[in-house]
């Protein structure tokens, strides 16, 4: 330790953290999953000592900078000026009231600002340094002991999806096979070659028709070192159901169908139970007209809604052709009422819709971005704001559509709050109070 006139100023650096007390050595590491790492030392003995001074660099043997402006009059600092993902060490010293300062003390245990998964490498910090592999190098991987590959699902058709999962054993060094989920972590075979895809965690889309074998592999390096069970899953050619040939009403025909199925609605006007409040409950099924919208409607009687979209459907949920009218809700949506959904909706009629709140044709919330084309949107009415489309929190696509003759307290064609739909070729027309209520991005369209 340092020499002052014959004395030695000395200090012990200790790091606290979480309420624990951490010995440090120069070689052992923590984890702080906080911008902030507090630092505590025993008193220096001398009554001289004025203060301290905590010294920080990124590496043990690089260069140290004061980490503070002034002395710690105490014998603790906490350092809040921390990035995701460094790493930082630390020297402490004391200065007496003459200024004189000591020897640094040996450089702290590596301290690192982690989000949980320091590497990168997909296995958190506590896991890795529970099986002996660094959590800061993303070379060094864990190796399962074993990989169980299961599908819920084992037939669906083109187009249809199935999510697989992987569960992974491994065995630490003491104690029991530790379980560790390697879905997004492994690779994904298949036989045959395009039968089916598979995103990197598990997405299986169906193809072409095919009894399809999988497998997982764990790689560390690019190699092998562990293989999963199969499983096997049938992709099947898509199936066409007619209403009301095969089934009576709509509603029965979606509840049969499969991901990737299509549903073609002969003409006809269609009402009552099992032709209102349609449901797709996230199904990837294509709802069509055989003839168009002039010749199928869907009609709610001022009763009730017509579709209510709130399983997750994406895009490939498709409303194709129909003349959608008289649908009434007590709240928002009047024929179309979309949450955390963003089905596909065009090449419709959608007039004489209310709601006594938001969207007197169509409500979309909480992200439903959905796709709007080739629609007609005309004489629907709310008590609040969006006549025709209320957006919030939602950001559609709106292209080639006529909205016209909508009415409301506030955004005619359509309202909004916190979106930014996006509207391309399309005619915003004679709407009541205004056109449109709130932000949006419009390209080509006379508004």
């Amino acid at each position: 330790m340092p020499v002052r006139i014959g004395r030695t100023i000395t200090a012990a650096l200790v790091i606290v953290l979480i309420f624990l007390w951490w010995s440090t050595n120069g070689i052992a590491g923590v984890f702080v999953y906080e911008p902030s790492v507090a630092l505590g030392w025993q008193a220096n003995p001398e009554p001289d000592i004025q203060g301290y001074e905590v010294y920080r660099s990124n590496s043990y043997a690089g260069t140290y900078s004061k980490a503070h402006a002034g002395l710690i009059n105490q014998t603790h600092w906490t350092d809040t000026n921390l990035t995701l993902g460094g790493t930082y060490y630390y020297k402490l010293r004391a200065v007496d009231f003459c200024g004189n300062a000591g020897l640094f003390s040996p450089p702290s245990a590596a301290v690192r600002y982690s989000d949980g998964d320091f590497d990168d490498d997909g296995f958190g910090d506590d896991f890795e340094e529970s099986l002996g592999t660094s959590a800061v190098e993303g070379n060094s991987q864990p190796a399962a002991a074993s990989l169980t590959l299961t599908s819920p699902k084992t037939t669906f058709s083109i187009g249809g999806r199935c999510q697989l999962d992987v569960a992974g054993d491994f065995q630490p060094v003491v104690g029991d096979p530790i379980p560790y989920d390697m879905t997004c972590l492994v690779q994904y075979r298949f036989s045959p070659a395009g039968s089916v895809s598979i995103s990197s965690c598990g997405r299986v889309t169906g193809q072409s028709p095919a009894v399809v074998t999988i497998w997982a592999e764990q790689l560390i390096g690019g190699e092998s070192v562990a293989v999963s069970n199969t499983v096997q899953v049938t992709v099947t050619a898509p199936v066409i159901h007619y209403v009301p040939d095969d089934f009576a009403t709509i509603q029965a025909a979606l509840d049969a169908a499969a991901n990737g199925d299509s549903i073609i609605v002969r003409d006809g006007v269609y009402s009552g139970p099992g032709n209102t409040d349609i449901d797709f409950t996230g199904k990837v099924v294509t709802l069509r007209s055989q003839n168009g919208a002039a010749n199928c409607i869907i009609d709610g009687q001022g009763t009730a809604r017509l579709f209510t979209f709130h399983s997750g459907e994406g895009s490939g949920a498709v409303v194709d052709g129909f003349t959608i009218t008289g649908g009434s809700s007590s709240s928002s949506g009047g024929a179309i009422f979309c949450k955390s959904s963003s089905p596909t909706i065009t090449n419709c009629i959608m007039t004489n819709n209310h709601a006594t709140s938001y969207g007197g044709a169509i409500y979309l919330g909480n992200g439903a971005s959905a796709t709007l084309i080739n629609n007609i949107i005309s004489e629907n009415s709310t008590d609040a704001n969006g006549g025709a489309i209320y957006c919030w929190y939602s950001s559609p696509s709106i292209m080639n559509c006529t909205i016209t003759a909508n009415e409301a307290n506030y955004g005619g064609g359509m309202g909004g709050s916190n979106s930014v739909p996006v509207i391309s070729n399309s005619i915003f027309w004679n709407n009541f109070p205004n056109e449109i209520g709130g932000s949006a991005t419009v390209t080509s369209s006379d508004v």
